[in-house]
């Protein structure tokens, strides 16, 4: 019976035991095996026929072990099968799916890790590298292949599935584009490093790289690539376009929207800066409302901005020439940096546009 007991992190907890397990507690759990047949899962041999058992709940769990598990798990986490989640995270260099189960493990051996270094099955590329091998491997194939080695390469991307009461916090959250330091210091910094780590850089010509803070439509394809951010935003959405807030997430009026724009130093940007706004039909209608855009573009202007493109169209108008194109062919509209007839862009274009705060 089990002679060895002792308190280990409640999350993240891998053995591989011929024991039982027992949750005791939300913080901590109680490891009960004997010595002799407990060991981390970080030094099994990839296909060996113990389980793994992952402490995911908050109440008492015992989970005992069951040799019917073994070979779902084998199918899941087998570096010796090409098909196997393990493989193919192993393999791969884009995003990829996998099962539950195994996302559940990678956020906890990431937890982990971080505390205390034990587990880490993207060692695929270093165990391939002494398979069946009669030398040891020369050091610069081992510290080639360590180069696709650990926790850090892996992004888990669970795109807040579970987690609406954690996103809905994010949203609400400060953002950039309400005249708010907290959160428009990022803007200011994220212009001055990459000034910085460029500005002493060279070309093969002898000048000197310039920067520009814009996209066109790169926002919608990078956002494409990129998985969940802290800010809310789910995978696949498009990223803000260039020095412009998140789409809706500029909440506080144009003058506020604008005093965040204008804070980072433009002159690093030597190359220009884009900024769209979309304002609504009867901002141009009005001509207090017309002397007031004038004087905020001044200082907007005055505050070191450098340009701002205007939308004068409805979202109403938009949405119109989405469902009736035929109708609006000569609907043009300043895109990121272009002008283009509305109905000519591709949907993804139209969709980002519109999405796109409405001042008024």
């Amino acid at each position: 019976r089990p002679t060895h007991s002792r308190p280990v992190p409640f999350k993240g907890v891998y053995t591989s035991l011929s024991g039982s397990l027992e949750a005791t507690s939300p913080g901590t759990a109680t490891e009960q095996a004997s010595t002799a047949s407990m060991r981390p899962v970080g030094r099994m041999p990839f296909g060996s026929s113990a389980s793994i058992l992952l402490i995911q709940s908050p109440s008492t769990v015992r989970f005992r072990w069951r040799k019917r598990r073994r070979c779902d798990l084998h199918r899941l986490w087998s570096f010796s099968l090409p098909d196997s989640d393990v493989a193919r995270i192993n393999e791969a260099r884009e995003r990829i799916e996998v099962d539950q189960r195994t996302g559940d493990l990678i956020e906890a051996m990431i937890s982990f890790n971080a505390r205390e270094p034990l587990f880490d099955f993207t060692i695929g590329p270093v165990s391939l590298a002494w398979k069946h091998v009669k030398e040891v491997p020369a050091k610069s194939e081992i510290a080639r292949t360590l180069e696709h080695v650990g926790t850090d390469k892996i992004t888990v991307d669970v795109n807040f599935e579970g987690y609406e009461e954690l996103r809905a916090r994010l949203l609400a959250a400060p953002k950039y584009g309400n005249n708010d330091d907290f959160v428009d210091k990022y803007a200011v910094m994220h212009l001055d490093i990459h000034y910085d780590a460029r500005k002493d850089m060279k070309n093969f010509d002898g000048g000197h790289f310039y920067l520009s803070v814009a996209s066109n439509v790169g926002n919608i394809k990078a956002g494409a690539n990129c998985g969940a951010t802290p800010d809310g935003r789910k995978a696949g959405v498009p990223l803000n376009d260039a020095a412009s807030p998140m789409r809706g997430m500029d909440q506080n009026g144009l003058t506020q929207a604008m005093l965040s724009v204008s804070k980072p130093d433009y002159t690093k940007a030597a190359t220009g800066t884009v900024y769209n706004i979309k304002l609504t039909e009867s901002t141009f209608k009005n001509i207090e409302k017309r002397n007031a855009l004038r004087e905020l573009i001044r200082v907007y202007f005055k505050r070191g901005g450098q340009e701002v493109q205007i939308n004068c169209v409805s979202r109403k108008n938009l949405i119109n020439a989405m469902e009736h194109p035929e109708e609006n062919k000569d609907l043009v509209v300043r895109v990121s940096g272009f002008s283009a007839a509305y109905v000519t862009l591709a949907d993804e274009i139209q969709k980002d546009i519109l999405e796109r705060t409405e001042h008024e």
